[in-house]
C-alpha cells in the first residue's frame, strides 16, 4: 500500500488540490456532475494553472509507470515475446490499466473529499457514463503519447515535452480560446486539461464527431508507437 501511494503521490496531490480548488475555491456543488466540468477560460492565470493540475498529475503518473517499465531488459522482452505487435500490445494493456486507475482514483478522491467537507457522499443526480469513459480515453491518450516520445528519445524528455506544453497552453488558451464556441481543434490543442465532457459538449459537436476525433488520434499514436518500437536500437 505504501509503495502504491509513493508511486502515485504526485497524481494524488494534483487531483486533491484540483478537487479542493473546485469545491472550496470555485464553490462548485458537491455533486457527481460537478467533478466532470470546469469553468470557462475567462479567469486569471492562477486559476488556469489549477485547472491544469489533473493533466500534469496524469502525465507524472504515466512517467513513473514508464520508468518502471523501461527498467526491464528490452532484449529479454523481445526474446520472450518475439513479435513487435506483442510488445505494443503489452504496453497498451499497461497504459489502459493505469488509465483505469486514474479514473477510479479521481472518483474515489472526490467521494472522500465530499465526505470530509460535508459529511456525505456525492449526489449522483446526473449520471452520465460518457464522462468517465471520456476521461479514461483521454488519460490513455496522454500516456500513449508520452510512451511514443519516450521510446523515440528518452522517458524524461517525454515528461518534459508534456509539462512544457501544458504550461505553454496556459498562455495560448487565454489568447485564443475565450469562449465556448471555439473550434474543436483549438480546444484540444491548446487546453491539456480537457478531462471533461462539458467543454466538448459546449462546442455543439456531436458524440460521433468526438468519438471519431479520439479514434483518429489514438490510431495515429498507435502507428507511431509501432514504428518507434521497430526502429528502436535495443542493443545500443
Amino acid at each position: 500500500m505504501r509503495k502504491v501511494i509513493g508511486e502515485d503521490a504526485i497524481l494524488i496531490l494534483c487531483l486533491v488540490a484540483f478537487l479542493l480548488f473546485m469545491f472550496m475555491g470555485l464553490k462548485f456543488p458537491l455533486t457527481w456532475s460537478s467533478i466532470w466540468q470546469i469553468p470557462s477560460y475567462q479567469m486569471n492565470t492562477f486559476k488556469m494553472i489549477a485547472l491544469n493540475l489533473p493533466w500534469l498529475g496524469v502525465s507524472f503518473y504515466h512517467f513513473v509507470k514508464m520508468r518502471a517499465s523501461f527498467e526491464e531488459s528490452f532484449i529479454l522482452t523481445i526474446l520472450r515475446l518475439g513479435v513487435i505487435k506483442r510488445i505494443c500490445w503489452r504496453y497498451n494493456v499497461r497504459l489502459m490499466r493505469a488509465s483505469v486507475m486514474v479514473v477510479i482514483g479521481y472518483v474515489g478522491l472526490a467521494e472522500f473529499i465530499a465526505v470530509v467537507l460535508k459529511g456525505k457522499w456525492l449526489v449522483m443526480d446526473q449520471w452520465n457514463i460518457w464522462a468517465p469513459v471520456l476521461m479514461l480515453t483521454l488519460a490513455f491518450s496522454i500516456g500513449l503519447s508520452q510512451l511514443v516520445i519516450s521510446i523515440f528519445v528518452d522517458t524524461r524528455v517525454g515528461l518534459l515535452v508534456q509539462s512544457c506544453y501544458s504550461l505553454f497552453s496556459i498562455i495560448v488558451a487565454r489568447l485564443l480560446v475565450l469562449d465556448s464556441h471555439a473550434q474543436l481543434g483549438v480546444q484540444i490543442f491548446f487546453w491539456p486539461q480537457w478531462l471533461t465532457t462539458v467543454r466538448l459538449v459546449n462546442l455543439h459537436y456531436s458524440g460521433v464527431m468526438m468519438a471519431m476525433g479520439m479514434v483518429i488520434i489514438i490510431l495515429v499514436l498507435e502507428l507511431a508507437l509501432y514504428i518507434a518500437v521497430r526502429r528502436k536500437d535495443w542493443l545500443g
